[in-house]
């Protein structure tokens, strides 16, 4: 026979195990509810027994959860070009540096200023000119490039301005007796050979002796085309001597002289090795002889 002692403790017992067993189960079937089925389903429609309205609304809920975390993975910013990333900050010139429309930060070079224009924080200015840009030395000028007027400095008592030029004269009346006015404003001896006495030529504004000023003054001279020092000759330097085939090397007429006419050599440097340079000509070397050479456009040279 069991004391009643021992019954009551062998049924606090059993109570106790079914306690623990109600709590454990309770636990293992909220597990349960929170995850999802392999296949899908929904464990409370399938408990329901309820497939209608409310297990599309989670399928659909499923189904938007999946095209968010797509749409995350596959949707882009285009970032813009770099002409449309300056022209919506209004900057045309210069570097800029700013966040694009993703949201990035970018430095970029937005396109030169045209010339006479300078970058001024994103914009181009005009740049205007000087006298000194210019090469105006007096007056006024009507545009200095950015549309307005440029006062210059006045010329000196003695000079007149003209054409933004200070000058000594604008007709030859402005000059002393015996002088004329040139195009350059310059009070001169003479303007044109036809001012100077008979043998002299006009250089340069000056009366001089001699034949000719320019080459132009030596074309009647075919074999002599070349004004040096006044004189129409044949070379001034072995350029002009360059379209002679054997004579390519200009020969002075004396020793005071720079310039004069073609010869083959004027050094045994031009000449082969067992030849030297005999009066303008390569010759068989201790076998020097023959002419002189002669100045086509003076007669007789010295020797060399």
């Amino acid at each position: 026979m069991h004391s009643p002692l021992s019954r009551v403790l062998a049924i606090a017992t059993v109570v106790a195990l079914l306690f623990f067993f109600a709590t454990a189960c309770d636990g293992l079937f909220s597990d349960l509810d929170e995850l999802d089925p392999p296949d899908g389903s929904d464990l409370d429609a399938g408990d329901d027994g309820d497939t209608g309205d409310d297990g599309d609304a989670d399928d659909d809920g499923d189904a938007d959860a999946d095209a968010d975390v797509d749409g995350d993975a596959d949707v882009s910013c285009e970032p813009q070009s770099d002409d449309q990333f300056c022209e919506d900050h209004e900057v045309v010139c210069g570097t800029l540096v700013e966040n694009d429309n993703c949201g990035t930060a970018r430095s970029v070079d937005c396109n030169l200023c045209d010339e006479g224009f300078d970058c001024d924080d994103g914009t181009c200015v005009c740049i205007p000119q000087t006298c000194e840009d210019l090469d105006a030395e007096c007056g006024e000028i009507s545009d200095d490039g950015c549309g307005d007027s440029l006062d210059c400095e006045s010329c000196d008592d003695a000079q007149q301005c003209q054409n933004n030029q200070c000058v000594d004269c604008i007709i030859s009346l402005d000059c002393s007796i015996g002088l004329e006015c040139n195009d350059a404003g310059e009070c001169v001896e003479c303007i044109a050979s036809d001012d100077c006495p008979e043998d002299h030529v006009c250089d340069d504004g000056e009366c001089v002796e001699g034949e000719c000023a320019t080459d132009d003054d030596c074309a009647h001279e075919s074999n002599c085309p070349v004004c040096f020092e006044n004189q129409c000759r044949q070379c001034a330097s072995d350029s002009d001597c360059s379209a002679n085939e054997d004579e390519n090397v200009c020969r002075a007429f004396d020793s005071s002289d720079d310039a004069g006419f073609c010869v083959e050599c004027t050094s045994d440097s031009h000449c082969e090795d067992d030849e030297e340079c005999c009066n303008g000509s390569c010759q068989p070397s201790n076998l020097c002889g023959g002419p002189m050479p002669t100045d086509p456009c003076l007669g007789f040279g010295d020797p060399l």
